[in-house]
């Protein structure tokens, strides 16, 4: 697939902790692993310095990635153009074009459109999986994730919506397979819907996850202890630009690159080629036979 914006020999210049052997290591071991997707020497990177350069780590890592986008096509198949269009009038993912100054990308993400039936959890966790992804692959590797989730607008009609499986494996995805550190996940907005949001996903949490939970009561105050204004909204207090500018970008962002989004749609696992099964995701798919067994290497 030839993505056409990170440099990889820049990023070899960047991170001194990348080692070239590793990544060709690692191609060799994806030989072997004929069950996984072909990805390029970038994805690649993406993984290592997710992992923190451990090999190990990073194998486990890009099979629980692939895994999960190839068995959970009610979150991760092709949308067409109008689902997309939908999508995207219906809710903000922005990345933030300022990095932290540790070098953390910023995903601010609030719905659009308050009406509940404009809202499908689904399609949103699909555009915001994309739009992360098409960020790192022009942007480069990051030192980290951060995201912030603004519950403006949110309503018990929604929480009462929020698909209970497919918000178990969103947790999933997002604490085990992502090509990303999460460093921090900052909640403003919430008043007593956060408090109902927080039982529905607590069962899902690992420790390590709830300790990277900020919860905002007046985010004006404190919001700002973590993050730096000058990456913020200007709707936000902050001095980037607007978020109706942000999302007119995105917007092209996406449309533009919809023939690389549907060549990645294509790398996801193919389960009648694994070898060797021995590693099973029974804390995902295993809550007494509802739902489908998946065995993960």
């Amino acid at each position: 697939m030839n993505f056409d914006d990170a440099d990889v020999e820049f990023e070899y210049k960047k991170r001194k902790e990348l080692r070239r052997e590793d990544v060709e290591y690692l191609k060799e071991w994806l030989k072997t692993q004929q069950h996984l997707p072909k990805i390029d020497d970038l994805e690649i990177i993406f993984f290592l310095t997710s992992c923190s350069y451990s090999i190990e780590m990073t194998k486990r890592t890009i099979d629980k990635h692939y895994t999960l986008k190839g068995l959970c096509p009610e979150i991760f198949k092709k949308r067409d153009l109008k689902t997309w269009k939908e999508t995207l009038n219906a809710i903000l993912m922005l990345p933030l074009p300022k990095l932290t100054h540790e070098g953390y990308q910023i995903f601010y993400t609030k719905i659009n459109n308050p009406d509940p039936n404009k809202y499908v959890f689904v399609d949103n966790v699909k555009c915001g999986e994309v739009i992360m992804k098409m960020t790192l692959r022009q942007r480069g590797t990051v030192n980290g994730l951060v995201f912030v989730l603004d519950l403006d607008g949110y309503s018990l009609a929604h929480i009462a919506g929020l698909p209970l499986m497919e918000l178990k494996i969103l947790m999933t995805f997002l604490q085990e397979a992502l090509p990303i550190q999460l460093k921090q996940f900052h909640c403003i907005n919430g008043g007593r819907r956060l408090d109902k949001i927080m039982l529905l996903v607590k069962p899902f949490l690992k420790k390590e996850m709830s300790d990277l939970i900020y919860v905002h009561s007046d985010y004006a105050k404190t919001l700002y202890n973590y993050l730096p204004q000058e990456c913020i909204p200007k709707e936000l207090g902050g001095s980037s630009e607007s978020i109706h500018h942000l999302q007119e970008e995105i917007k092209a962002f996406i449309f533009n690159r919809m023939e690389l989004i549907e060549a990645d749609e294509q790398l996801v696992v193919d389960e009648s080629k694994r070898v060797q099964k021995s590693y099973k995701f029974d804390h995902l798919f295993g809550i007494e036979g509802t739902f489908r067994k998946l065995e993960l290497d």
